[in-house]
C-alpha cells in the first residue's frame, strides 16, 4: 500500500517552478557523491550565471515570463541561501536525487533519459553538452509534455495525500485565498476516504487520526500561514504539469486535471486501493493515457527505437537489472515528446514480443521488483 502520510512534504511558498529541478539533476551524477551543501553552492552559481542571461524563465513559445528565481539574493552566501537549499531538498523529496549523497534517484534517472543522444548517453555527463543545456531559453519556464508526465508521476508518488485533496477543492474556479480556506478540510476528507477502504487495522487507525488532526487544523485561524505554505507551492507545481489553469486570480482544473479528479472520485474501493499501491504503479499508466489523449499511438518501429535508446542509457550508468517501470515511464515520456502515446498495456505487449525474439530478457512477476536484464 502507498506510503503513509506522503502528503506532508516540507513545502515553502518560495518554491515556484519545478523546472529548476532539471538544473539540479544536470549538476549531479548517477554515482558520484556530492554533499548537499556543495550541491547548493554549485546550483546557486549556475543559476546566477545562466538564468537571466539565457532567459530560463521566458516561455519560448509565448514570450511570457514566469515567476520563480530559484535562489535567494545573488549576493547571499550559498550556506545562508534557504531558497536554493529548499529547491535541492525538493529534488530529494520528489526522488530526483538521493538524500545526502545526491546521486540520481528514480526520477533523476528517468529525467536524464530524456536528455540523451541517439546512442543513449546522458548529455549532462559531458561538460560542454551540459553547458549547452544551461543555454536553453525557457529551460525552467517550459516543461515538455514528456517532462510533465515525469514530474506529475513524481508528485503523485511522493505527495499524493497533498495533491489529490487540492484537486478536490477545485469543483469550480477558485482564488488562492478560497483554496487556502478549504484545503485542510479536503485533506481530512481524503484521509477519511482512505480509512474507509483500508483493510489493515493499524493503517485505518492512522488515517482516522490524520483526518481528525486536519479537521482541527482546518478550523484554526492561527494556522493560516501554514495553510498558505502548503497550498501555494502545490498550485505552482500543478500549473507546471498542466493539471491546473490560471485566469487572472482564479485557478481551475485543466481537462487532464478534471479527468484525474474524476478518476479518484468514481473508482470503486478495490480500484482505489490498487491505484494507491506504489508497487503496482497504476497511476503511471493512468497519467500516460491522460497526457496522450488525442495523440496517435506509437508504432512498433518507433517503440523499438525509443526502448533501446532508454535501455542503452540505463546500461551506460551501470545498471544490470534495469527497472521495468522506470523504462516504461521514460519510454512513454519520450513518446509524448514525439507527439505519440504509449499505454502500459502496449508496453508490456512490446516487451513480450521482443523477449520472444530473444532481443531482451525481463522479469515482471513480482510488483515492485520488476526488471529488464541489461
Amino acid at each position: 500500500m502507498a506510503k503513509v502520510i506522503r502528503g506532508c512534504l516540507n513545502l515553502s511558498s518560495d518554491l515556484r517552478r519545478l523546472g529548476f529541478i532539471k538544473v539540479i539533476v544536470f549538476l549531479t551524477h548517477p554515482s558520484s557523491f556530492t554533499y548537499t551543501q556543495q550541491l547548493v553552492s554549485k546550483y546557486k552559481t549556475v543559476v546566477k550565471t545562466y538564468r537571466d542571461k539565457e532567459e530560463w524563465n521566458v516561455d519560448p513559445e509565448t514570450g511570457e515570463k514566469v515567476a520563480g528565481k530559484g535562489i535567494g539574493r545573488e549576493g547571499l552566501p550559498a550556506s545562508d541561501d534557504i531558497i536554493a537549499l529548499n529547491h535541492v531538498l525538493l529534488a530529494q523529496n520528489l526522488h530526483f536525487v538521493r538524500r545526502d549523497v545526491n546521486t540520481w534517484d528514480t526520477y533523476g534517472q528517468i529525467l536524464s533519459a530524456l536528455y540523451t543522444n541517439d546512442s543513449g548517453k546522458a548529455i549532462s555527463l559531458d561538460i560542454q553538452m551540459r553547458e549547452n543545456l544551461f543555454k536553453i531559453k525557457g529551460l525552467v519556464a517550459r516543461l515538455s509534455l514528456g517532462e510533465k508526465l515525469v514530474f506529475c508521476d513524481s508528485l503523485l508518488f511522493s505527495d499524493i495525500d497533498g495533491i489529490i485533496p487540492l484537486l478536490f477543492c477545485l469543483d469550480s474556479a477558485k482564488t488562492k485565498s478560497e483554496l487556502v480556506q478549504e484545503y485542510f478540510g479536503k485533506v481530512a476528507q481524503w484521509f477519511e476516504r482512505k480509512a474507509e477502504i483500508e483493510t489493515m487495522a493499524y493503517l485505518k487507525s492512522l488515517y482516522l487520526n490524520e483526518s481528525r488532526r486536519f479537521k482541527r487544523k482546518s478550523s484554526e485561524e492561527s494556522s493560516i500561514i501554514h495553510k498558505e505554505m502548503q497550498v501555494e507551492p502545490r498550485l505552482n507545481f500543478l500549473l507546471d504539469v498542466g493539471l491546473l489553469e490560471r485566469n487572472d486570480s482564479s485557478y481551475s482544473l485543466s481537462e487532464i486535471g478534471k479527468k484525474l479528479q474524476a478518476t479518484f472520485s468514481s473508482l470503486e474501493d478495490k480500484d482505489i486501493r490498487l491505484l494507491l499501491d506504489e508497487k503496482e504503479r497504476k497511476w503511471s499508466s493512468l497519467l500516460s493515457s491522460l497526457y496522450g489523449n488525442n495523440l496517435t499511438e506509437i508504432s512498433e518501429e518507433e517503440f523499438d527505437n525509443i526502448l533501446f535508446r532508454v535501455l542503452n542509457f540505463y546500461r551506460s550508468i551501470g545498471l544490470i537489472l534495469i527497472p521495468y517501470d522506470g523504462v516504461f515511464l521514460a519510454s512513454a515520456a519520450l513518446a509524448l515528446n514525439n507527439f505519440r502515446y504509449l499505454l502500459f498495456e502496449s508496453y508490456e505487449e512490446h516487451i513480450k514480443r521482443l523477449s520472444k525474439s530473444k532481443r531482451l530478457k525481463f522479469s515482471a512477476t513480482v510488483p515492485g521488483r520488476r526488471y529488464i536484464h541489461a
